[in-house]
C-alpha cells in the first residue's frame, strides 16, 4: 500500500480512482463499512481504492480542542493496509486547508486532483471552509463532474451509534470491553521503550 504525506507528493497512479474521506480515528466499525464498500466498488470498477485523511485531527485546529486519539497514525495506516486498500493520502490539516471553501474542495481535489469516479463518506461528514460541505454538496456535484456518491449511516450496535468520541469516552472511563466491541477489535496501546539504568 502506497502512503503519501501531502499533496505535492500526490503522483497518480491510474487516471481515476475510487475515493473515501474521513478521520478515521479508530478504524472503528463504522469506519470499516465504508472501507469496506471502498474495496468493493474499486474491485467492481478496476479502479485503485485511495483513502483521503488528515493529521492532525481537523478539531485541533477548527476547535482549538486536545483530541486523545485512539490511533497513532502508523497505527491507523496499518488498519487500511489490512483491509487491502491501494494507497493512503495524508493531508496536514492546518488553517490554511482549512479555509478551504467546499466547493472548491470537491473541484480542486477530489476532482482535478485524485480524479475520483466514486466518493464515499460518512453520513456525518463535513469538510470545508466552515464545515460547509455535506453529503447534499457532494451530490450537487456529482452529476456536474461525473461521480458517484455514497453516504454510509452510522453502525448502530446494542443500541449504540459507533463513533471514535464513544469510544474515546469509553477508554477514559476504563470500559475496555465496551471499547473493544466498538473497535471490532482489541484495543491497542503504543508507545515508545524507555531504557532504565541497570
Amino acid at each position: 500500500m502506497q502512503v503519501i504525506k501531502g499533496f505535492e507528493k500526490y503522483a497518480p497512479f491510474s487516471s481515476e480512482s475510487i475515493l473515501a474521506i474521513g478521520n478515521f480515528d479508530g478504524i472503528h466499525l463504522g469506519h470499516q463499512k465504508i472501507l469496506h464498500l471502498l474495496e468493493e466498488k474499486a474491485k467492481n470498477q478496476a479502479l485503485p481504492s485511495l483513502v483521503l485523511t488528515f493529521s492532525p485531527h481537523p478539531e485541533k485546529i477548527l476547535g482549538g480542542k486536545i483530541i486523545k486519539m485512539i490511533q497513532t497514525l502508523d497505527q491507523r495506516v496499518r488498519e487500511i493496509k489490512k483491509i487491502g486498500i491501494k494507497a493512503v493520502l495524508i493531508v496536514p490539516f492546518d488553517e490554511k486547508f482549512s479555509s478551504l471553501p467546499g466547493q472548491d474542495f470537491i473541484q480542486k481535489i477530489v476532482v482535478n486532483t485524485l480524479k475520483a469516479k466514486v466518493v464515499i463518506i460518512g453520513e456525518n461528514f463535513r469538510f470545508g471552509k466552515n464545515r460547509e460541505g455535506d453529503i447534499s454538496l457532494l451530490r450537487q456535484s456529482a452529476s456536474r463532474f461525473n461521480f458517484q456518491v455514497y453516504s454510509i449511516p452510522p453502525v448502530v450496535k446494542d443500541r449504540m451509534t459507533v463513533s471514535s468520541s464513544l469510544i474515546r469516552s469509553s477508554l477514559l472511563d476504563g470500559k475496555i470491553e465496551l471499547a473493544n466491541d466498538l473497535l471490532g477489535r482489541l484495543y491497542e496501546i503504543e508507545g515508545k521503550v524507555i531504557k532504565g539504568k541497570s
